[in-house]
């Protein structure tokens, strides 16, 4: 974005950048199940924060990689504020 328009990505690099960002998709599902697990088990309330904590931000990372997957799957130019939207509108204190 700093130095200006740069090259389309090619086909396979489309490819591998989904193929990555799909396994990544399923390991932060994972992890969000695990943690809701183990919320269930935890009797201490500062390690439930703490835990609760990681678990909205898995959540966050969930939502992040699922609009970077729908913008690489589309294969469309996407717009600065495309990307503002997609990385920061489900962050705490976005305006």
């Amino acid at each position: 974005m700093v130095q200006g328009l740069s090259e389309p990505l090619k086909e396979e690099e489309y490819k591998l950048l989904d193929e990555t960002i799909r396994k990544h998709i399923e390991i932060e599902y994972d992890m969000m199940i695990f943690l809701k697990k183990l919320l269930e088990k935890i009797v201490d309330e500062r390690l439930k924060y703490a835990v609760r904590y990681i678990l909205d931000d898995e959540k966050r990372h969930h939502v992040l990689l699922k609009g970077l997957q729908l913008v690489i799957n589309k294969r469309e130019m996407v717009s600065e504020f495309d990307w503002f939207e997609i990385v920061w509108k489900n962050v705490p204190f976005y305006f």
